[in-house]
């Protein structure tokens, strides 16, 4: 996995001007607005609403309340789409085979 010193040593930048842009990503995020990087995707909060739970196991069996919260979303563009997927040969990540007991499971669930 690629990490900040991955990103600027590929950029010509330093580690402090990446993670400065990061850092801007996420104040621009928490001022409600989306950001769009071309070419790339955009970034945009979303938010889950709260519920009520019921679990007889915890807090004995008295109604839980999860509150909104916010979370990233990223979308990404059609140009990043297509460039990962012609590059797909190329990818490192191999997902794990399915073993015959992980598609019984699938199957009953």
């Amino acid at each position: 996995m690629a990490g900040i010193h991955d990103i600027a040593r590929a950029s010509g930048l330093t580690k402090d001007q990446v993670d400065e842009v990061f850092q801007q990503v996420l104040v621009t995020l928490c001022r409600g607005e989306c950001v769009r990087v071309n070419g790339f995707g955009t970034f945009r909060l979303a938010t889950y609403k709260g519920r009520t739970l019921t679990t007889p196991a915890v807090n004995d069996g008295k109604p839980m309340v999860l509150p909104d919260t916010l979370t990233v979303k990223f979308k990404q563009s059609g140009q990043a789409k297509q460039t990962v997927n012609s590059n797909i040969k190329y990818r490192a990540y191999k997902p794990p085979a399915k073993s015959a007991k992980s598609a019984k499971s699938a199957k009953s669930a």
